[in-house]
């Protein structure tokens, strides 16, 4: 599941309400309450019906990336101006939140996280098993601050 991710409703309105009256009808007479659950016709509805945030979402792993790579241009002494041009972070939004995150992130913390995304994309790839959904939550919670 993807508890939190779209808020508490997220499988009734990520999953059931994307499915044909047929296949909603289906989940709820069988208790299917995972993804595990639904049979393949099912499953490319919810991945077709989400697909927007999916590709949203695939995005994560690219910012690890360049994170990873802010951080080795920091440790190379280059000024982070230089490596936020290298890395073609134009947008201010976007560089104040790689500048707050690498503030706040040890270099482990982000290599760890460089290897997380590496196993997303072996799952999405279908090369490792797992839960798409899950995974990128694993690795949103990697990256959080801890309270």
């Amino acid at each position: 599941h993807l508890n939190g991710r779209g808020g508490d409703d997220w499988w009734d309105t990520r999953v059931v309400q994307q499915l044909t009256y047929g296949q909603q009808g289906q989940v709820r007479s069988r208790g299917i309450t995972t993804l595990a659950g639904l049979d393949l016709a099912a499953l490319l509805r919810v991945y077709d019906r989400n697909w927007s945030e999916l590709d949203h979402l695939a995005g994560q792993p690219n910012e690890v990336r360049t994170l990873a790579r802010l951080q080795a241009a920091q440790a190379d002494g280059q000024p982070l101006a230089a490596a936020f041009k290298a890395e073609r972070v134009f947008d201010d939004r976007r560089r104040k939140a790689l500048q707050h995150a690498l503030q706040r992130l040890a270099p482990g913390k982000v290599r760890a996280a460089l290897a997380h995304a590496a196993r997303i994309d072996r799952v999405i790839k279908g090369i490792a098993a797992g839960d798409v959904w899950d995974e990128f939550l694993r690795l949103c919670l990697r990256l959080c601050p801890a309270r």
